[in-house]
């Protein structure tokens, strides 16, 4: 006899499901309505097809339902346009959990396909079975794809995948996390892939210089507006590779800055992990050039990708903004440039925006401080400003390998700090004497103590600074007496031989020139704070 001989004799409309998992299982069905915008974002009528990434558009209408499982869909089918099969729903699909542990499935279809344009279009969703989920032990996530996948892609260039990822978790549906769907929150890895997968979409070509090359023809015949140079791309070249790229308005800001500036300054930093590296040449740097002007954000000048990092090789970027700069005005220059401590940056500098060598420009700034120029020469100088950040890490780490104790060490930060940010030449003149006593006198008994007077004055509380960062204007068309420096009697001399800080710090500190000259000591020092290699040190750095 068969056990379910029952369904062979009593008719019935629906059918009956024969397998026993399938009939303890519960089935619940729902509906949601698409309006007709979000139709045409869905169906593209002109194929007769669903766009890529249409089981995205599901989801949200899903979780309004309450259903957070993370649904993969396994099969859809669109009905052809010249179907014959006019019962059959236009749009069908079905998929399943994503979670091992839980059964449900889903199946959903056009009830009321729309029929005229504006026309709702609503949807029936079949669920078998109910969510079991861990999202202790188990989370899942939906593929990203579609425009959601380059949305995001795009996002990636704009703030990197970081700020994406951390912008995807504080607006993500609570309720989809708590069930373990991560479909809203795509991880780091795929965020940077979707990234890779875009650049590939859009490059021009796979050869990265037949790319760059293209690029800048591209720039340049498409640029209107520009009158004096065109394009984005000014220089480029393969061995060594080099690139440098700004527009003519970025060029127009910037003397438009200098016009209502008294003192214009920018910044120049380079960084590298920005582009790959090219076969058989060195790391390629990115070399950027910025400004801020009053309360405006950040304003690019200029950039540069650069494989040789010399002085030679950073000149010639600098002196190709120079150039294009010069050709919308004669007179725009920055006064100030702030950089860090990197040497080529500052032969750099110097170089292409005065023309001159670190020799020169050294007398020149004691000359300036020394107050020999009136406002208008000054303004056509280009100064450079080393980083406080950069001088101070420099200083610290220098004082770590001459194993300065911990005490010293804050000690003399303390006092650089505020010798590196003071404008006034004999208060900082004062200051640094008393460090040479301190440090360089050989035969001081007494510089524990000094020390530890100075660094009560020191403190903030009680020290004024005021005199040591004083900013006066300098008079114009009045006739400076000063102890002017001969800015061509240079010789070949180290440089800090040929400092005119030095050289005027050495005839007012007989123990600072000993240093400066090697002279051996005659007898062995009293002096316990005595130490030769933190004066040259300071020597060096200030």
């Amino acid at each position: 006899t068969c056990p379910d001989a029952s369904l062979l004799t009593i008719p019935s409309l629906e059918p009956k499901c024969t397998r026993k998992v399938a009939k303890s299982l519960p089935r619940y069905v729902h509906y949601f309505t698409m309006n007709y915008e979000q139709w045409r974002k869905f169906y593209d009528a002109k194929i007769d097809d669903v766009y890529s990434g249409w089981g995205n558009q599901l989801m949200p209408h899903l979780a309004q339902l309450k259903i957070y499982c993370t649904i993969i869909f396994r099969y859809h089918h669109v009905r052809a346009k010249h179907s014959r099969k006019k019962n059959s729903s236009l749009f069908s699909a079905a998929g399943c959990c994503k979670h091992r542990e839980c059964p449900v499935t889903i199946e959903i279809e056009i009830e009321n396909e729309p029929k005229h344009k504006g026309n709702p279009c609503v949807f029936k969703v079949t669920v078998t079975g109910d969510a079991r989920h861990d999202p202790k032990n188990e989370t899942a996530a939906r593929p990203l794809t579609g425009a959601m996948r380059e949305a995001m892609a795009k996002r990636v260039h704009q703030i990197g995948a970081l700020g994406v990822f951390e912008h995807n978790v504080k607006f993500a549906d609570e309720d989809l996390l708590q069930e373990g769907n991560f479909s809203e929150v795509p991880s780091l890895d795929v965020l940077k892939t979707a990234k890779q997968q875009y650049n590939k979409k859009y490059r021009l070509d796979e050869d990265n210089f037949k790319e760059l090359r293209m690029y800048g023809f591209f720039t340049r015949f498409t640029d209107y507006t520009s009158k004096c140079f065109k394009g984005y791309i000014q220089t480029s070249g393969e061995w060594p590779f080099t690139v440098h790229f700004f527009a003519e308005v970025q060029v127009d800001r910037f003397v438009k800055y200098c016009k209502t500036e008294k003192y214009p300054c920018i910044h120049i930093d380079a960084t590298g992990s920005v582009v790959r590296k090219f076969q058989h040449q060195k790391d390629v740097f990115f070399y950027s050039m910025v400004f801020k002007d009053n309360d405006s954000s950040i304003m690019p000048l200029s950039g540069a990708l650069l494989t040789d990092h010399t002085a030679a090789s950073i000149t010639s970027y600098f002196n190709c903004l120079r150039s294009k700069l010069a050709m919308r005005s004669k007179s725009a220059r920055p006064s100030f440039v702030v950089i860090d401590f990197s040497a080529a940056l500052i032969n750099s500098v110097l170089a292409s925006f005065n023309v001159e060598n670190i020799h020169s420009y050294l007398r020149r700034c004691y000359n300036t401080i020394d107050r020999a120029y009136d406002t208008k020469q000054l303004q056509n100088m280009t100064f450079l400003r080393l980083c406080c950040s950069h001088a101070m890490k420099a200083f610290s780490r220098s004082l770590f390998k001459l194993n300065v104790s911990k005490d010293n060490r804050h000690a003399l930060m303390s006092l650089f700090a505020i010798l590196l940010n003071s404008t006034n030449f004999h208060c900082a003149l004062s200051l640094y004497v008393q460090i040479i006593l301190i440090y360089g006198d050989p035969n001081s008994e007494t510089s524990p103590d000094a020390l530890k007077s100075l660094l009560s004055k020191s403190d903030l509380s009680d020290f004024d600074v005021n005199p040591f960062l004083e900013e006066k204007d300098v008079q114009d068309d009045k006739s400076l007496t000063q102890d002017f420096l001969d800015e061509l009697d240079i010789t070949t001399d180290p440089i800090i031989h040929q400092s005119p800080f030095n050289v005027k710090a050495c005839d007012g500190i007989p123990a600072l020139r000993r240093i400066m000259e090697k002279q051996k000591l005659d007898i062995k020092p009293s002096n316990s704070l005595y130490s030769i290699k933190i004066i040259q040190l300071s020597s060096i750095t200030i």
